[in-house]
């Protein structure tokens, strides 16, 4: 994330007045929040494809409602 600031009147600080700041972030992940993380996207893609093949069976292979 970038951000960026203007100070309206100087900000007097040990380098002298400043006037703008500007600034970058970056969030940092976890080992275990990668791994909550793939689990739970595999969890929603099983959900998803059992879904559709429910779908699927449903309509039989005509695509039409039995």
């Amino acid at each position: 994330m970038l951000s960026y600031g203007y100070f309206f009147s100087n900000v007097e600080t040990r380098f002298g007045p400043q006037i703008q700041r500007a600034g970058a972030s970056q969030k940092i992940l976890f080992q275990g929040k990668l791994s909550l993380a793939a689990r739970k996207a595999q969890r929603d893609a099983d959900r998803e494809f059992l879904e559709f093949r429910e779908t699927t069976r449903a309509k039989g292979p005509t695509g039409l409602a039995r």
